[in-house]
């Protein structure tokens, strides 16, 4: 086997494999994670539609959709050259950052519900006198202080 076509497998396992993560994290449809997936490993700066409908070997409807709603979702954008009537595919920068806000937003009201949780427990244990009916308070310090660390640093970079 030649090291080209070594290369070549290997990079189609990888694609794979992110967009089943993708799949799974951002509820994308098969098709819209190997988008992303092959524009992020791919050594271009971007990829023509052609190019896409040759690797994703799927229909010209379901690569046009999919980069549709990837392009409105913000994860993909494209732009053109002159004199070239082909629109050029590429992950977008502001995509990536939202994904990111997202997640934060995420862990942030995680937090703050745990928070709810633990003064519910304290409230309830101040009113509660029977000690079997008490709250177990501080078995959420670790979890609370994990995703404290983790807010803190998606928010310094």
């Amino acid at each position: 086997m030649n090291h080209q076509k070594e290369i070549e497998n290997k990079k189609e396992l990888i694609v794979e494999e992110y967009a089943v993560l993708l799949e799974k994290q951002e509820k994308l449809s098969p098709i819209a994670a190997r988008i992303i997936s092959l524009l992020l490993i791919d050594n271009r700066v971007a990829l023509t539609f052609d190019e896409l409908l040759n690797y994703l070997k799927a229909s010209k409807s379901t690569v046009s959709t999919n980069l549709k709603s990837l392009g409105n979702a913000g994860f993909v954008e494209y732009f053109t050259k002159s004199c070239d009537r082909k629109r050029y595919f590429c992950l977008s920068e502001s995509g990536y950052k939202l994904r990111i806000e997202e997640i934060l937003k995420s862990y942030q009201q995680e937090l703050s519900l745990i928070k709810k949780i633990m003064a519910f427990k304290d409230e309830a244990n101040q009113i509660t006198h029977n000690t079997t009916k008490r709250y177990r308070n501080g078995n959420e310090a670790p979890y609370t202080n994990f995703l404290s660390k983790i807010i803190n640093c998606i928010k310094s970079t």
